[in-house]
């Protein structure tokens, strides 16, 4: 995005421009705790300390 924004405005980037392109992504970023806290919760009630190390590790082991 802000790659983009830098190559349209003729290689160029002041402040104002980068401000404006942080902006841009701020507002959706600031949705995903929202979006994805139903899904974190549901996850959280069966975990147990065995999934999060498999997980550390990178095994593929998911709860049934």
């Amino acid at each position: 995005m802000v790659a983009k924004r830098y190559c349209a405005g003729g290689r160029t980037m002041n402040t104002a421009m980068l401000r404006d392109a942080f902006q841009h992504l701020l507002g959706p970023a600031r949705q995903l705790p929202a979006q994805y806290q139903p899904q974190v919760r549901q996850r959280d009630a069966t975990l147990d300390a065995g999934q999060i190390m498999t997980g550390l590790r990178g095994g593929t082991e998911r709860p049934a």
